[in-house]
């Protein structure tokens, strides 16, 4: 569960354009951009920092993009994509399995299982992109 003091120590961001990044919370200690995802029903925008859910519309503010935030997405892309994809697998209403659409409850068992497991292991929060390498 997140606390204030966590929100307050970092700063969630989210690629917008070319020049533009989103944040949303209050100081600038640790620079997060958001993840766009549709891993989550309603909520576009995620922090891997602080497990914040945001909308699409009116999430963060604008920031001005730097070489360092762009790695930073990067960085954060890369370490969440098998939780990303196990939420999103698990909470949609079709997937596609071997070329086929399927309901997720009807993946194969081992499948079902393994993305299950992902997702019961959750992802480590107020964790520095550097510190999970």
């Amino acid at each position: 569960m997140k606390t204030l003091k966590d929100i307050e120590e970092h700063d969630c961001l989210n690629h917008v354009d070319r020049d533009l990044l989103k944040q949303e919370a209050i100081n600038r200690n640790y620079e997060v951009p958001l993840i766009y995802t549709f891993s989550w029903n309603y909520y576009e925008y995620w922090c891997p920092y602080c497990d914040t859910h945001e909308g699409m519309m009116g999430a963060g503010e604008n920031v001005e993009e730097t070489k360092e935030l762009k790695k930073r997405l990067k960085l954060f892309e890369e370490v969440t994509k098998d939780y990303i994809h196990a939420m999103g697998v698990l909470g949609c209403f079709s997937t596609k399995w071997k070329e086929e659409q399927i309901k997720p409850e009807d993946l194969p068992k081992e499948e079902k299982d393994r993305l299950q497991t992902i997702r019961d292991k959750g992802w480590e929060l107020n964790k520095k992109v550097e510190d999970l390498k």
